[in-house]
């Protein structure tokens, strides 16, 4: 299973010898191992066990990436995990303050191992004194929030699997896209012909959960820093064009109520 695509992967030993730069007044930065620890004993205490785990170092092993394909252990929650897919959650952090420290969620479908990012929360700007503190409260609010999300992703890919679209406003809709940088100019091309010739037989068809996966399948092996925002950035598109309405992640009542449901 291939959580990453990136040249300089490296496993969990040699992430904890990745030694972290020293401490100033005013620049703290967490240690990438740290990092992953914390989140590993967070998303435990929320009922999820990491399945598979991939982690990659760039720019000199001063910015890092992480990714988790989880399990879900709450009896309660089955229903909402499915089996075409794995609950994603993913990392982003540096040392040298060019990146925000960031957390995300997401899915990775089995199928053709795409990668679909719903959603991106800031963990903090600056490695600042403060940022060790706050941590694993902002790690523990995102987390809390996956089951959330996986509901989203049924009701999201059901809405683009009942919505028809045909090869021209499908190439319209790519360049519209590339316009936007939710998808590298130099990949138009490429997306058109997959979704015209889909190489996975489960998304054949003409509706817009084929094109949905032609982008994705095409963004594998691109930045790590912008793959993130760029699903989020055709997400929000396509959501548009099937009529699909997320749940509020801060609307507790109502995702009660969709959960007991």
């Amino acid at each position: 299973m291939n959580l990453i695509i990136a040249k300089n992967k490296i496993d969990r030993n040699q992430l904890i010898e990745l030694p972290a730069p020293n401490h100033t007044e005013t620049h703290r930065p967490i240690k990438f191992s740290n990092l992953v620890e914390r989140t590993e004993k967070t998303l435990n205490r929320h009922g999820y066990a990491i399945e598979s785990e991939e982690f990659a170092t760039s720019r000199k092993d001063q910015a890092f990436f992480g990714a988790f394909a989880l399990r879900n252990l709450n009896a309660d929650r089955m229903e909402i995990f499915k089996d075409d897919r794995r609950a994603f959650f993913g990392l982003q952090a540096s040392y040298n303050k060019l990146l925000a420290n960031r957390a995300a969620m997401g899915n990775h479908l089995m199928v053709c191992e795409n990668l679909q990012i719903n959603s991106e929360v800031v963990l903090s700007r600056k490695n600042t004194k403060n940022v060790d503190c706050e941590l694993d409260a902002m790690l523990d609010n995102i987390v809390s929030k996956i089951a959330t999300d996986q509901i989203n992703s049924t009701a999201r890919f059901d809405a683009y699997q009942r919505t028809e679209i045909n090869n021209e406003a499908a190439s319209n809709l790519v360049y519209e896209l590339a316009e936007i940088d939710a998808i590298p100019q130099r990949s138009v091309f490429n997306v058109i012909n997959e979704f015209r010739n889909q190489r996975h037989a489960e998304f054949k068809g003409r509706h817009l959960w084929n094109l949905h996966n032609s982008i994705t399948e095409n963004l594998k092996g691109s930045d790590l820093t912008k793959i993130g925002n760029r699903t989020m950035k055709a997400q929000a598109r396509f959501d548009s064009i099937a009529d699909f309405k997320a749940l509020d992640f801060n609307n507790e009542k109502e995702n009660e109520i969709v959960l007991a449901g």
